[in-house]
């Protein structure tokens, strides 16, 4: 068995889905005693990410959606930049 892709704070557990700008990862964030938590993970392309206006759209459709709280919107709970 392969080991988990590390990013930040999250290990990528399976690719679940890819776009024209994004992959969609199932994930875990994992913490202090045994402290895991199962989420999903959106990323740039790694051939997009020196994009400089792409990373802007991307960082604001995060800070955008975090503000939402509906029954039928995904919650964003983290958003941020992991080794540029």
């Amino acid at each position: 068995m392969t080991q988990p892709e590390i990013f930040g704070r999250y290990q990528l557990l399976t690719l679940a889905g890819s776009g024209g700008m994004a992959q969609v990862h199932l994930a875990r964030q994992v913490g202090p005693d045994g402290y895991v938590k199962p989420c999903v993970l959106k990323r740039i392309v790694p051939n997009l990410v020196s994009d400089p206006a792409l990373r802007r759209m991307f960082m604001e459709e995060a800070r955008v959606s975090a503000l939402l709280n509906h029954p039928n919107v995904v919650q964003t709970f983290d958003y941020g930049e992991v080794d540029g």
